[in-house]
């Protein structure tokens, strides 16, 4: 067994059941948006329709939140056994990994950029590298549009605006497709490392 590589497989299976159910979440709030949409010209209905729609997303938002905890924690492990597998460390930072996501404008980039050195370090299949860009690429709008949904919506009214519940359904839409591509390269990451080990 190489020194410093760790089996991480459970953590990414924990994040498998986080995000499937996250995805479950956001599934329902969709449903929601997209009816409350076919019913935009009874305002009533609408307005009741789309505020459980609201809800349901909030709580896909609480666990949004526990799942990148869960995230984090693979990242850092998975960070660290990539500069375990690559012998250079000074490629590999586990703190600045995690950070990227959160520093305004780098956020664009270094998060994408981290996962996929860590992805070349641990495998040697280049064609799954695709699995990467298509997660990260609906992760950003996931994360725009929702903002823009969320720009759009008027706090005075007791109901999101039917342009915000469009947005709303784009943008989660957006991210159950990153969901489902991010649970992909973590397993293959995950896989990749493991083959390290021995």
């Amino acid at each position: 067994m190489k020194e410093g590589v760790q089996k991480i497989s459970g953590l990414a299976n924990i994040a498998k059941v986080l995000l499937i159910t996250w995805m479950s979440l956001a599934g329902v709030s969709i449903s929601l948006f997209a009816v409350a949409l076919l019913t935009s010209n009874d305002l009533e209905l609408y307005a009741s329709i789309s505020s459980w729609g609201a809800m349901v997303y909030l709580l896909s938002v609480v666990l949004f939140i526990i799942t990148g905890i869960v995230f984090f924690v693979w990242l850092g492990k998975a960070t660290n056994n990539a500069a375990s597998i690559s012998k250079n460390d000074k490629k590999f930072s586990v703190a600045w990994n995690i950070f990227a996501y959160v520093i305004p404008f780098i956020n664009f980039v270094a998060p994408y950029s981290s996962m996929k050195q860590i992805w070349e370090v641990t495998s040697n299949d280049h064609k799954e590298i695709k699995n990467i860009n298509v997660w990260w690429a609906f992760f950003l709008g996931y994360a725009f549009i929702t903002r823009a949904a969320d720009r759009v919506d008027d706090p005075m009214l007791d109901y999101i605006t039917i342009e915000a519940s469009l947005l709303y359904l784009i943008g989660i839409s957006s991210g159950l497709v990153s969901a489902f591509f991010l649970i992909r390269t973590m397993k293959m990451i995950s896989k990749g490392q493991e083959k390290h080990e021995k």
